[in-house]
């Protein structure tokens, strides 16, 4: 499927014209959610993005930017922004102070009912990224294909009624159960991964990061894929980030440790 801006997926009603739910899914750096103080404003940012319709929403560390056209083809992602640590860094670079701990590559969706469908994190079968360029096979975030958890909770998955008052603990069937005709009718989540130093490697701050864009010249792309099963079946969406070394990155590399093999990633 090529996705431009979102990857949209409408799936029809048996015998009707009217569309049972909507999935959007679209990719775009965040800062690290462990840790980093302008994280919980990013995910505010990114729920009024995908809620509206809007590609930028907020300013600093904290703004969302949808990734444009990230199809795999165009738009390649700079490599730091697969990087985390845990000192503070922000954009490839050691900043003290900045209260940030990197950046890491997000996807976020946004899954909408209509037409009296119910909608519930029970329904989400499956969220992934596959990482391509070091012949690394598909991995699941959650562990089993599946979620860790059914329940909103407030930092990765959130409900909206269809009064939209945000839902952000809990189950939908719970919360539908004790508010009856005001159902949720949106779920707006985010996942995501990076890369960070390995804590056997040894050096400054801005050694351990120079290692890890280093080793990170062999990433070539990551593509996210969700799951969702309606009342009709299966639905699945894909958005891809394209990555490429930075210019001279290799030669930043601390002598003697960088390599794959101590990178650790953070999911």
């Amino acid at each position: 499927m090529n996705t431009r801006l979102t990857a949209l997926v409408a799936v029809a009603l048996t015998g009707a014209s009217a569309s049972a739910v909507t999935v959007n899914l679209v990719s775009a750096a965040a800062p690290n959610g462990f840790g980093s103080s302008s994280y919980a404003t990013w995910f505010s940012n990114a729920q009024t993005a995908v809620r509206t319709g809007q590609t930028s929403v907020g300013t600093g560390f904290a703004a969302f930017n949808q990734l444009a056209g990230t199809n795999g083809t165009t738009n390649p992602r700079p490599l730091y922004e697969a990087a985390v640590t845990g000192f503070e860094s922000w954009n490839g670079a050691v900043a003290p102070g900045s209260g940030e701990y990197g950046i890491r590559m997000h996807w976020v969706y946004s899954i909408k009912a209509s037409a009296g469908e119910s909608i519930s994190l029970s329904n989400i079968t499956n969220r992934d990224v596959l990482e391509t360029g070091w012949g690394v096979s598909g991995f699941s975030l959650f562990g089993g294909g599946g979620l860790s958890s059914n329940e909103f909770d407030g930092d990765t998955r959130v409900g909206y009624a269809a009064d939209g008052t945000l839902v952000s603990a809990g189950s939908a069937e719970a919360w539908n159960a004790a508010n009856a005709g005001n159902q949720i009718s949106e779920i707006v989540g985010t996942f995501g991964m990076a890369y960070e130093p390995d804590p056997t490697w040894v050096g400054t701050p801005e050694q351990l990061l120079s290692q890890l864009l280093d080793a990170l010249n062999g990433l070539a792309l990551w593509e996210g894929t969700l799951t969702y099963t309606d009342s009709n079946g299966s639905t699945t969406v894909n958005n891809t980030v394209l990555f490429a070394p930075l210019p001279g990155a290799a030669a930043l590399g601390f002598a003697g440790i960088a390599g794959l093999a101590g990178i650790r990633r953070r999911r």
